[in-house]
């Protein structure tokens, strides 16, 4: 997980997409599905957070939706990382909330 980390928040456009095309996202909310490791959780919202920041700017570089979003939605991730909110651990809960604040509610107004 680490390593994934690394490369979200290090990776280039092309290297951040092969990511994402290979069921990066997928992996994420499997991980988000892990009640009790909290360290995982955390790192994949890291991660999460740092793809979908990625995303926003290939949108405002070429203009288009934020794909990574769209996928994560198909996904079903926007309910569970709604779920999240009321997830045992403060800091959980916390990297969570900043993720539905930064990337969903602000996508939707």
């Amino acid at each position: 997980m680490i390593c994934l980390l690394k490369a979200s928040e290090e990776g280039n456009t092309t290297q951040i997409n092969f990511m994402v095309e290979n069921d990066l996202i997928k992996l994420l909310l499997d991980t988000l599905m892990l009640k009790n490791e909290t360290k995982l959780i955390l790192n994949a919202l890291e991660i999460l957070s740092n793809l979908l920041s990625a995303a926003d700017e290939i949108m405002e570089n070429e203009g288009g939706p934020n794909l990574y979003l769209l996928r994560l939605e198909k996904e079903g991730g926007i309910k569970m990382l709604e779920s999240l909110l009321s997830h045992m651990e403060d800091k959980v809960v916390k990297k969570a909330s900043e993720i539905v604040e930064e990337f969903i509610e602000n996508k939707t107004k």
